[in-house]
């Protein structure tokens, strides 16, 4: 009988105890969203699987994307809320980590507490074997491939001739939190969010297709910054939007 080596997901911020194995992220890979089924004891859960068995309940919800960042989408938080889940999973590139809902209601969606390497925890067997060296047609074929896509660039570029949508870049607070939202036809470089919270500060990219996240604040006052970089002239461009929440008068 194969003894099953779990890992442990327990930072200091997290009210939970994830175990998961290292074969729940062979199975994750598989597939781009779905549930996660396991068991669960108070505050510590042990994801199983991705399929439901009899003998696991539903304990969460996941995301795997290809790259970009460990971060909730609005459409990941959606399907977590309505799965009413304890946890979820988000697998982005070649790292992963774990989101719940905070004691005080509030989820922090722009990243987790604490993101993990997947090759310090995927199953051993997942790197043996390498991938073969592509033939000679193969290459020709990637080749040629490449030289159409030098020919093709002034007709996909020609859109960035037009004037640029504004960004809209705009902080509003519902039930608690910030709601982030910008434009992003008016994205045509890589972008970054900037998030300055009292004395913290966090940076995440801006995925092409996102177009907002939330943000639970902890303090009254949040700066936010969505900067850009334009490479037709090597510059950075920034919008920035503020958020001031208004704290109640002192009585006397």
């Amino acid at each position: 009988m194969q003894t099953v080596q779990y890992r442990c997901w327990a930072p200091p911020q997290s009210s939970l105890r994830v175990e998961f194995s290292p074969d729940l992220l062979h199975e994750v890979r598989r597939h781009a969203t779905g549930l996660l089924y396991g068991l669960r004891h108070g505050n510590e859960i042990r994801v199983m699987s991705v399929a439901r068995e009899s003998h696991f309940e539903p304990v969460g919800t996941f995301a795997n994307r290809l790259r970009g960042a460990v971060f909730m989408t609005e459409s990941d938080l959606e399907r977590f809320e309505q799965a009413e889940a304890a946890v979820a999973l988000v697998v982005a590139g070649k790292r992963g980590g774990f989101f719940m809902t905070n004691p005080d209601g509030s989820i922090q969606t722009i990243q987790s507490f604490e993101e993990f390497s997947l090759a310090d925890a995927i199953s051993p067997q997942a790197s043996q074997g390498r991938k073969p060296a592509p033939s000679p047609k193969t290459r020709w074929a990637l080749a040629m491939s490449a030289c159409l896509a030098l020919i093709a660039i002034p007709l996909v570029a020609a859109p960035l001739w037009k004037p640029r949508p504004k960004l809209a870049l705009s902080v509003i607070e519902v039930a608690g939190q910030l709601r982030i939202t910008w434009n992003p036809r008016a994205i045509r470089g890589p972008a970054t969010i900037d998030i300055m919270d009292g004395a913290d500060s966090i940076v995440r990219p801006v995925n092409p297709a996102q177009t907002s996240l939330v943000y639970a604040p902890r303090t009254a006052k949040v700066e936010v910054r969505l900067s850009e970089f334009d490479e037709s002239t090597n510059a950075v461009k920034m919008e920035r939007a503020d958020f001031h929440r208004t704290l109640p008068p002192l009585h006397r």
